[in-house]
């Protein structure tokens, strides 16, 4: 059942991704900024962007970037440069934030991480559709 096939394409994509983070044992941390990268991004697009950004991920992240997403009615708070991103996914990063993204080049990193195996998990066109939408 495609159950099992999305789960295990998650997995990889988090052991690929922590081993981008350089910590190819701690899926945790892979997991926390997978989450907290997505859930910045879908809080700071807007509804229209999100939902464009949404239709670009592979079905595996599509069920991250929705969890506990709490559709606004007023405007989201666009993001204004790198530094704003680092910031939003910090404070959604909560308490484990001081330990997986303790620099500002860390937490660059990570996003940038996260960017690129998401960008391994898309076609062109959609690769285009998310960079359409990003600030």
């Amino acid at each position: 059942m495609y159950f099992e096939k999305y789960q295990q394409e998650g997995q990889q994509i988090l052991l690929t991704l922590a081993k981008e983070l350089k910590c190819p044992d701690n899926v945790d941390r892979a997991a926390r900024t997978l989450k907290s990268v997505l859930h910045a991004l879908r809080n700071r697009l807007s509804f229209k962007q999100a939902l464009v950004l949404l239709d670009t991920l592979p079905m595996s992240l599509k069920v991250v970037f929705v969890d506990h997403w709490p559709v606004l009615r007023h405007q989201a708070k666009p993001v204004e440069d790198l530094d704003d991103l680092i910031n939003e996914v910090r404070k959604l990063d909560g308490k484990s934030s001081i330990q997986d993204f303790t620099t500002k080049e860390e937490a660059q990193q990570a996003i940038y991480a996260v960017f690129r195996i998401m960008g391994r998990n898309m076609n062109e066109k959609q690769v285009m559709n998310m960079v359409g939408v990003l600030p």
